[in-house]
């Protein structure tokens, strides 16, 4: 009779410890809200420095502008000059200011409120309810606006030679400066500065040529024409 096999005891690997999931999802949770954290405290303390620095300059570029104007300081600016917080120096040449007339030194203005007067002042450019005088008068308060003179200038330029107008820079320079109500000799130092730019940065304050029909449109109806707000489109600026 033959012998039963001979049966040898199965060995099972050792059983892993099961991981629990959920506490792997909850430390991978806080690990990203720490991150996320993490960045927004790194934001908010880049916005404090930034607004804080901004508000240096600001006051610095009062002093310096009152500073330069040192020779004409008045009675009257002594005020003015304590609002923005003159040096040791300063003080004393206030002790013996005479003179009357009006302040040559501005009373120190917020930061914020200059922004915020600025942004209004901008928001009529665009606004349906603004008057063709409100627009004309924040134009140049727009931070574009040098970029927009040289613009007209080349549209008219352009308009000039193909109508073969003789002299047509000039004639150009002498239409957009009427246009806008200023010098012919400021437009042309205006077009000068914008093409030093462009010289540095070939894509810096690249507008497309506008026409001055297309200007008196913008500030009548407060919006641009389509091409140009195409344009702006490109150039990465929006207009509402």
């Amino acid at each position: 009779m033959a012998n039963p096999p001979v049966l040898f005891p199965l060995t099972l690997p050792p059983k892993q410890p099961e991981r629990d999931q959920t506490k792997e999802i909850s430390g991978e949770l806080l690990s990203l809200a720490a991150t996320i954290g993490n960045a927004c405290l790194a934001f908010c303390n880049w916005l404090e420095d930034t607004a804080r620095k901004a508000q240096q300059d600001h006051l610095r570029g009062a002093r310096l502008a009152a500073y330069r104007a040192r020779h004409r300081w008045k009675a009257g600016d002594v005020r003015p000059l304590l609002s923005i917080g003159v040096n040791e120096a300063a003080q004393r040449r206030m002790v013996g200011l005479k003179g009357r007339g009006r302040p040559v030194v501005q009373p120190h203005r917020p930061l914020e409120d200059m922004l915020r007067e600025k942004l209004t002042i901008c928001s009529y450019l665009f606004r349906e309810d603004a008057t063709s005088d409100e627009r004309r008068r924040s134009f140049k308060a727009w931070p574009w606006w040098k970029q927009h003179v040289e613009a007209l200038y080349r549209g008219e330029l352009e308009m000039a030679r193909a109508k073969q107008v003789k002299e047509a820079h000039a004639h150009a320079e002498r239409a957009v400066a009427d246009a806008l109500r200023m010098s012919q000799g400021k437009v042309h130092a205006i077009c000068g500065e914008i093409r030093a730019v462009r010289r540095k940065d070939a894509e810096a304050a690249d507008f497309p040529p506008m026409m001055l029909v297309e200007y008196e449109d913008w500030m009548e109806q407060g919006r641009l024409s389509k091409r140009l707000e195409v344009d702006a489109f490109d150039e990465g600026l929006t207009f509402t």
